[in-house]
């Protein structure tokens, strides 16, 4: 797969972006199917894939909730999250309720107390783990995992958009 870089992109930068841009865009357009004026909630907002994540939703029209660290609060408001959890002073189902859709960039413990914030009928996306389909029955929510296949399709689909209205 073959691309033109981006000029506003140093060569390291551009290097990265197939894999982790694509990702984000993959949990939140693919795989959850995310549309303006839904609320997401991503774990892991200050990552890599994470804060790609949070930049796609709230310029997608995507109410989006961010959960970080101390550190990295002031980063995920200036990267576009309407809301940031401090997971080290908040438990964040204690914060969130009915969220359309958890990204679930972290999992473990995270990921099975993200069923609390859901909607009925909503979706946990995972590119870390299976999510359990126990719970995901007894909430009635559709979990999926995936792993990020960096197509050059992918990649188009992403420049293609990024371009529109920038």
């Amino acid at each position: 797969m073959i691309s033109r870089k981006p000029t506003s992109l140093t060569y390291v930068e551009a290097a990265s972006v197939p894999v982790i841009a694509v990702t984000a865009w993959q949990a939140l357009f693919d795989q959850a199917h995310i549309k303006a004026g839904q609320t997401v909630v991503i774990h892991g907002a200050a990552g890599n894939v994470g804060a790609y994540a949070v930049q796609l939703a709230h310029r997608a029209g995507v109410r989006t909730i961010g959960t970080a660290g101390t550190d990295d609060i002031s980063v995920v408001r200036e990267l576009g999250a309407n809301t940031v959890i401090d997971v080290q002073t908040q438990r964040f189902e204690d914060e969130i309720r009915d969220a359309d859709v958890v990204i679930d960039l972290v999992g473990g413990e995270t990921q099975v107390r993200s069923f609390q914030v859901l909607r009925r009928g909503g979706k946990l996306i995972s590119s870390v783990s299976r999510p359990d389909q126990h719970l995901a029955q007894d909430m009635a929510s559709k979990p999926r995992s995936f792993w990020s296949t960096s197509q050059g399709s992918g990649w188009r689909r992403l420049l293609a958009w990024s371009m529109v209205d920038s």
